[in-house]
Order: structure tokens, then C-alpha cells, then sequence
């Protein structure tokens, strides 16, 4: 008998020959269980991973798999529960293809060589995972796979990489289908396990010449053989088809008409719950048909993760499926579309569109697939409109303004610039272009306008008439344009307009349901508050905004709010609270989040990691945040983070490694090209910021003066702005740099004024690690009586203000942080092996090798190999004294 609360009568069927010879996998890189469906493999390896005590990262895949994203943060999730410091793969970096597979494969292995114990990573179902970046990734994952990790996958198909090479070192076990038949004296304990009466010697024989050991067959027959009390070995001849038709024919034709009727109906369900079967037409109580059905042991399985849900063994289900298809054909479009408006009205457009296609209704599809591209854009899930569409016929879609709008939309928001603008081309060139040909030239000319804003980040709209959108037919995008329009007003400098024309947008997207553009209009109300220097202000909307989309994890909505929350729970140094919640956002920030949101999460969460301590996990997130702007035009923003690393750099007492570091950026030529000696008198924010990045680079050469120069030309553009917080940034620099030029007295007195300017402004954590240094003069300021910190504030600051005396940080740039494979990296580099020569040597491809070196690099803040060469020099020598 089986039941919920058992699993299945499979389940307790014990396998000691299979789990003895999974228990083998300890010894392999990869542990491959290759069956067809109903081999048992799912069940196998969930009774082996009870019984293994060692740790586990365990997942079972689906169909929704397919989508290397969905995939991918899944994976990040799966081992995020296992392994607290797991650096989650950077989902952001997908659109560029499978270039990002190197990448992607050896941040993996440096996350798993940082787990001090074995660990199993089980995938089940892998033929799911069939895209080819995927494929691509696992099979350079396998090349540098470290060697107590072991990963067990289970497929019905052979995976899309080759084996040859792990078969050569002997890295591979293998289970097949020949492996897991049922051996014939287990036979009889299967009989027991599914309360059927025994075969005689006869009926084994045949039956197992039969199936070949197959389990799912045998099972068939077992339980036909129960029912009919007949064995009839003749109707089994010709394999598979054959035992599916006799257990269609035999089975089904035994079952009360209500149980056929309702195992015939839910067969179109992937998986199902007594309320979701209540949902289809002509079915009525629904929970005692499938407590009946559990009863009798009909091949459902309960999903272990979602209690109280139900699927059907693969081959029964196809079998179900072709008997709805031949008996009753309109029966089965009724159930797919009531299915389909059932997931429609739960806003479930996935399951939706799966049962719109399998109505096989020409116009449901359609109709269907417009709804679903409307709300997803609502959502932010452009990455689902892009995968939906790119299936459809492009001239159909390219004609359907409910289909090319949100495609064109999605491709723009995501950074598809490229696609975006072919899209554009063809959907102008098409003569027919819908319902509305009128007023479509006019909203194409305004996607345009928002194309050429996205693509050319560092171009601002200075014409304000490119946000009139009067002749706009479409709402969505007509009340976008407000929130496109107060984002240009801040990265001009203008944040009381941003703020208001801000507020609007989120006033009228609201109105629509368009929780995504106005959550953004969100962010730009946040961030402009913020330069205004209005913190507290800042920090009360952002919580409200974070109380609103809190539970809504995992969507883009949520990410927004979240990348707010996390730069605010920063800036007031709580930063255990703002690190958990860093590392949350960070498997989520993806090719469908806005520039800004991205920027903030990567930097936000490398900076608290470096304050944890984890120097080498902040240098990482540092380097793929510049892949990822690199694949774009972000000028303003590369500006932003090339003045981030060097403010690491400087932090990190690694001066040396600034070097490396702006040399990247082609800084030294700008400062030479003297980008910075005189003010300007529009605001640019890549100007700004990178003029802040010339002074800190200026700094670490002693170079005051001209340092002081960049800083004054910027405070003089900055003062002629509403960017306030900004300029409390850049005086705080000068303030800085004037004590290490060795004038005291005025970095004292610049403290004074600028606190007496701005207050507490000054005293956010931002300021003190854009401005290094500036924390401590601060504290002395306040030591001397010079000002008054308020009592709550030097509690909450504790930290900064008054550190714990502890020896320099040296440790976390020495040889010892680095993996085994990157020590294996350093060891040929100091031999002079060039990159080819040391690939050839591993065994890796020569973009993994440049991968390690970044990261030794990076670990050890340097910014070459004669730099590497040095420091693992003064490690060796400081560990000889």
C-alpha cells in the first residue's frame, strides 16, 4: 500500500548492491547515473543520500531548468544552504553567451575549493539542464574540479560535454540502465513491497526475459498480474510500448469510471494538489478520488519538497496523456484552457502558456502569450518576455504591438542594445503594423529616444522635449517616460526635479499595476534625497519601500527595494544585518536590474565583506562587477568603481597594487591629458567620479598638491550643483589629503567647517570609505573637543571611530589565501612560465589560467606578476624571521 507520508512503495525496496556501489562515488570527480526513465535513479539516489554523512548539496530539476538562468540560481540557492561563503555565480554576466562559461566555472571552483570538507553536489533529472552554457560551464568545472568535492548526477541522457578525458584519468563512475536492472532474487521482496502475491519459477523467468530487469516494467506487470490475477507474458512481447498499452488496456478498463475519469483529466498537470484537480471541469471531489488512487498504489509520487503534492510516473502519464488524445480529443483543449485560466488568474504565466499551447487553439496562444508579456513587463521578469517571444514566428510578432512593445522593452531594459535595435528596424519596415498604425511611428521614434538614453549611458538627455510622450497610445509606456525623465534630472544634478517628477511616476504606475518602473521611480526618489544630503529623510522612505516589497523575495521588485535597504543598513554600520541581506540580493542581480542596482549590490556587499574581513571574496565581486559594466558603455559608472578599488587599495594598506589598478582604467593618461584642471560647468558624474579617482591615485604617489588641485576643480563644479553628498565626499579627500601633506591644523579646522556645514552627513560609512583616512580625523576632531559626536552615534560607530588595535592585514594577502589551483598558477608564474605554456602544463584553457591570475592578483593587491613575485618574496621572508 503507499501513501503521502511513505513515498511510494519503491522507496522501501532495498538496493544494497546499488548504494555500495554509489558509495564508490567518494573516489570520483563525477558519479554518473545514466538510465532511461522508471530505472529507479531518483529513488537510488535519494536513499543513498540518507545514508551518506557527508556533506550534501542536493537538486532536482524540472523542465523551467531548461533557462540557464533559472538554472543557475537555483545552483547558487542549492549550495548557498550549504555553504555559508559561497560566492554566488553572477547571473548578470549571462547575456553575453558562452564566453561567460570560463568565467562562470572557475568563480565556481574557487568557491567550492574554499569548502574545508567533502562535499557531494547531487543534481538529479541533469537532462533538464540542457542549455549549452550550462553544459559548458559543468564541463570546465570538471577540468579544475578540486578533489574533495565529488559530483553525483543522474540523467536519462548522456550530458552535452565529453567524458573521454575523465575516463582517461579514471575520474568517472558510471551507473547505467545495465547496472540498475532489479537483480532476479530481489524479486520477491519487490512482490512483498507492493502486497502482491509471489511469481513461480515459471513467471520469473519469463518475466525478467521479458523487461530485462527493467523496474518500471516489472512493476507494471506486477501490479497488472494483481488486479487480473493473471499473468499473461504473451502481451508484454515487442518492449516498452507493448507494457505501456497492456497497463493502459488492463488497468485502466478496471478502474471505477470516476477514477478513470480523474486520472485521465489531471494527466495534463506536471504535478497537482487535490485543489488544483478541483479547478478542471466535469471533476468532483477530488481529495477522496486521489486518496482512493494513493490507495492503490497507482504510480503517484509525492513531490517532497511541496507536501501534499502529487506527480505521475513519466510513462504513465504519457500513457494517460495518448488516451485523452485518441478517446476524447475536445476534452482535452477544454482541460488544457480551464488549466490555462486557472494559472492565468493565479498570475502563474508559465504554467498558463504551457496549457495554452497544448490546447492547440490558434487564438488562446496568443491571446494568452500578450497577457502574460504585459504582466511580466509589470514585473521585471524581462528575461521570461525574451525567452517567450524569441519562439514566436518574428512576423507575427513584429506586427502585434502587444508582442513587439514589451519584446522591444525588455531587450532595452536588459542591455540588448544591439537586438533592441535590429527589433526597431525591422518592426519600422514592417507595413502592417497593427490595430493603431497611426500612433505606432510615434511610440517607435519615443523607444528610440529610450534606446539611444539606456545605450549611451554617459550621453544625458539635455532636451527635456525628448520625454514628451503626448501621442503615446499606451500607458505603460507613457507614465515610464516620467520616472526615464527624473532619472535624467539626477544624473544632471537636479534632484529636487528628479524627486518630484519621481513621485509622480510612482503615482501613476501605481495606477496601473507597473510595480517594476515604479519601484525604480523608487530608487531614483532614494537616491536623489540622498545626494541632497536629506539621509534620514532617505532612510525612512527606503524602509517603507523595503516594508512593501520584503515578502515578494526573489523578484525584481524585491531586488530594488532590497539594493536600497542593503546601502542604508550600510550606511548606518550594521553591517551584520546588511552583509545577510548583500548576499541574498547578489543571486538575483541579474541582466533584468537596472545599471544602478547592479552597481550598488557588487559594491555594497564587497565593501561589507572587506569590513568581515573576507579581503579576497571583496577583490571578487570588485573584478566581475567589471566584467559586467565593460560589457556596456558605463563610463560614469567604471568611473564609480575604478574609484572604489582604489579606495580598497588604500584601506587595505596596498599601495602597490593602485598601480595595476589604473593603469586598467588608462588613468595615469587622463590625469596627464590634465581631464581635472579646471571645473566644469555642467555636472557630470563621470567627470566627478573620476575625478575622485584621479586624486586618490594622485594621493598614493604623494602627490598632494596636484591632488589637492583635481579635488578643488571638483568642489568648485559640485557647489554649483545639488549633488551635496557627493561634495561632502570630495571635501572629506581634501581634508585627508591636507593631513598627509603634513598640515594638520587646517585638516582640523576643514573637520570643523564641514561639520558645522553638513553635521552628521559627514559621519556615514560611505564617507569614510570613499574617503580613506577620514574616519580617523574625525575622531580626533572629536577627541580634541573640536566637536560634539553625539553619544548614540559613537556607540553605533564603535568600529570605525575607535578600532580594536590588531596587527596589519597582511596575512590576506600572502600565499596562504590563495586556493590550491591558484598556488599551482603562482608556482609556474615564478618559474616564467608565459599564460599558453602554464594552460598547456595544467591542463586548463587560457582564459581560466587569465581568470586565477586576476584572482591571485586581486588576493594578493597587486597588479602584475613581478608585484606577485614581491609580495610572496616578503610573505616567505616574514614567515623565515
Amino acid at each position: 500500500m503507499m501513501n503521502a507520508r511513505t513515498g511510494g512503495p519503491t522507496a522501501r525496496l532495498p538496493r544494497p548492491d546499488l548504494l555500495d556501489l554509489l558509495g564508490r562515488s567518494r573516489d570520483f570527480a563525477l558519479t554518473l547515473l545514466l538510465a532511461p526513465a522508471g530505472s529507479g535513479k531518483s529513488t537510488l539516489l535519494g536513499q543513498w543520500a540518507q545514508l551518506e554523512p557527508r556533506q550534501q548539496a542536493r537538486l532536482s530539476l524540472n523542465r523551467r531548468d531548461s533557462d540557464p538562468l533559472h538554472f543557475l540560481q537555483r545552483l547558487n540557492d542549492c549550495l548557498r544552504q550549504v555553504l555559508p561563503d559561497f560566492v554566488p555565480l553572477s547571473c548578470n554576466a549571462l547575456s553575453a553567451g558562452l564566453d561567460q562559461a570560463d568565467l562562470l566555472a572557475a568563480s565556481l571552483v574557487d568557491s567550492l575549493a574554499a569548502c574545508p570538507d567533502d562535499l557531494y553536489l547531487l543534481i538529479d533529472d541533469f537532462h533538464y539542464a540542457s542549455a549549452p552554457l550550462v553544459q559548458a560551464i559543468f564541463a570546465r568545472l570538471l577540468e579544475d574540479l578540486p578533489e574533495h568535492v565529488h559530483l553525483v548526477l543522474s540523467s536519462r541522457n548522456h550530458p552535452g560535454f565529453s567524458l573521454s578525458r575523465l575516463k582517461l584519468e579514471d575520474r568517472l563512475l558510471v551507473l547505467d540502465g545495465h547496472d540498475l536492472r532489479l537483480p532476479v532474487e530481489q524479486l520477491p521482496a519487490l512482490c512483498e513491497t507492493l502486497q502482491v502475491p509471489p511469481l513461480n519459477e515459471a513467471e520469473t523467468g519469463e518475466l525478467m526475459r521479458i523487461t530485462e530487469g527493467w523496474l518500471a516494467g516489472i512493476r507494471l506487470a506486477l501490479m497488472a498480474r494483481s488486479r487480473t490475477g493473471r499473468f499473461m507474458p504473451e502481451e508484454f512481447h515487442g518492449g516498452q510500448p507493448e507494457l505501456v498499452d497492456y497497463f493502459a488496456n488492463v488497468v485502466l478498463a478496471e478502474l471505477p469510471p470516476e477514477e478513470r475519469e480523474f486520472l485521465l483529466a489531471t494527466a495534463i498537470f506536471e504535478r497537482f494538489d487535490p485543489a488544483l484537480c478541483a479547478t478542471l471541469p466535469g471533476l468532483s471531489d477530488t481529495g477522496a478520488r486521489l486518496e482512493g488512487l494513493l490507495q492503490k498504489g497507482l504510480f503517484l509520487q509525492p513531490i517532497e519538497e511541496h507536501p501534499g503534492w502529487f506527480r505521475y510516473h513519466p510513462l504513465l502519464q504519457h500513457v494517460l496523456q495518448a488516451r485523452l488524445r485518441q478517446e476524447t480529443p475536445d476534452r482535452l483543449a477544454e482541460l488544457h484552457l480551464a488549466a490555462a485560466r486557472h494559472f492565468a488568474g493565479l498570475g502563474d504565466e508559465e504554467s498558463a502558456l504551457f496549457h495554452a499551447r497544448r490546447a492547440g487553439r490558434p487564438d488562446a496562444y496568443p491571446d494568452y502569450l500578450r497577457r502574460a508579456c504585459e504582466h511580466w513587463l509589470r514585473q521585471g521578469k524581462l528575461i521570461s518576455i525574451l525567452k517567450y517571444l524569441e519562439d514566436q514566428d518574428p512576423a507575427l510578432v513584429r506586427r502585434d504591438p502587444g508582442l513587439f512593445l514589451p519584446q522591444l522593452a525588455a531587450l532595452i531594459f536588459s542591455r540588448r542594445f544591439e537586438q533592441a535595435r535590429l527589433c526597431l528596424d525591422e518592426i519600422r519596415h514592417c507595413r502592417d503594423c497593427g490595430d493603431c498604425p497611426q500612433q505606432i511611428p510615434d511610440t517607435l521614434n519615443y523607444m528610440a529616444r529610450m534606446l539611444t538614453l539606456f545605450q549611451n549611458d554617459d550621453e544625458l538627455w539635455h532636451d527635456d522635449q525628448a520625454f514628451r510622450t503626448e501621442a503615446l497610445p499606451f500607458h505603460d509606456l507613457r507614465d515610464s517616460a516620467v520616472a526615464l525623465a527624473a532619472r535624467h534630472h539626477m544624473l544632471n544634478g537636479h534632484c529636487e526635479d528628479a524627486i518630484r517628477l519621481a513621485g509622480q511616476a510612482r503615482l501613476l504606475l501605481s495606477q496601473i499595476g507597473h510595480d517594476y518602473l515604479g519601484s525604480f521611480a523608487d530608487v531614483i526618489q532614494i537616491l536623489a534625497e540622498r545626494e541632497l544630503g536629506h539621509i534620514l529623510a532617505a532612510r525612512q522612505m527606503t524602509q517603507d519601500f523595503w516594508d512593501r516589497y520584503s515578502n515578494r523575495a526573489r523578484t525584481p521588485t524585491w531586488v530594488n527595494a532590497g539594493a536600497c535597504m542593503v546601502v542604508s543598513l550600510y550606511e548606518q554600520n550594521r553591517v551584520t544585518e546588511a552583509r545577510e541581506l548583500g548576499e541574498a540580493l547578489i543571486q538575483h542581480v541579474d541582466s533584468a536590474c537596472a545599471t544602478e542596482i547592479v552597481f550598488h549590490v557588487y559594491v555594497t556587499l564587497a565593501r561589507l565583506q572587506y569590513i568581515a574581513g573576507h579581503h579576497s571574496r571583496s577583490a571578487q565581486l570588485l573584478l566581475q562587477l567589471r566584467r559586467i559594466l565593460r560589457h556596456g558603455r558605463y563610463r560614469r559608472l567604471l568611473n564609480q568603481l575604478l574609484a572604489e578599488e582604489l579606495a580598497q587599495a588604500l584601506r587595505s594598506g596596498q599601495p602597490n597594487a593602485i598601480k595595476g589598478i589604473a593603469a586598467e582604467y588608462d588613468l595615469p593618461a587622463a590625469v596627464t591629458q590634465g581631464l581635472w584642471a579646471q571645473p566644469r560647468q555642467d555636472y557630470r558624474e563621470d567627470w566627478v567620479y573620476g575625478g575622485i579617482a584621479a586624486a586618490l591615485y594622485l594621493r598614493s604617489r604623494k602627490q598632494y598638491d596636484r591632488a589637492l588641485e583635481v579635488l578643488q576643480a571638483l568642489d568648485a563644479t559640485l557647489t554649483r550643483t545639488e549633488m551635496k553628498t557627493r561634495r561632502v565626499v570630495v571635501d572629506a579627500n581634501r581634508i585627508v589629503i591636507l593631513h598627509l601633506r603634513g598640515q594638520s591644523d587646517a585638516a582640523m579646522q576643514g573637520v570643523v567647517e564641514l561639520f558645522a556645514r553638513v553635521g552628521l552627513q559627514c559621519a556615514i560609512r560611505t564617507v569614510f570609505d570613499e574617503a580613506p583616512g577620514f574616519g580617523e580625523l574625525l575622531r580626533q576632531a572629536h577627541d580634541q573637543g573640536l566637536i560634539r559626536l553625539p553619544d548614540i552615534y559613537l556607540q553605533l560607530y564603535a568600529n570605525v571611530l575607535y578600532p580594536p588595535v590588531t596587527a596589519a592585514p597582511v596575512a590576506t594577502h600572502t600565499p596562504e589565501a590563495l586556493t590550491a589551483k591558484e598556488l599551482e598558477v603562482l608556482e609556474l608564474v615564478r618559474q616564467g612560465l608565459a599564460n599558453k605554456e602554464i594552460s598547456r602544463e595544467l591542463n586548463i584553457s587560457l582564459s581560466t589560467t587569465k581568470w586565477h591570475l586576476k584572482n591571485i592578483f586581486a588576493k594578493l593587491q597587486v597588479g602584475n606578476r613581478t608585484s606577485a613575485m614581491a609580495a610572496v618574496s616578503r610573505a616567505e621572508s616574514g614567515h623565515r624571521l
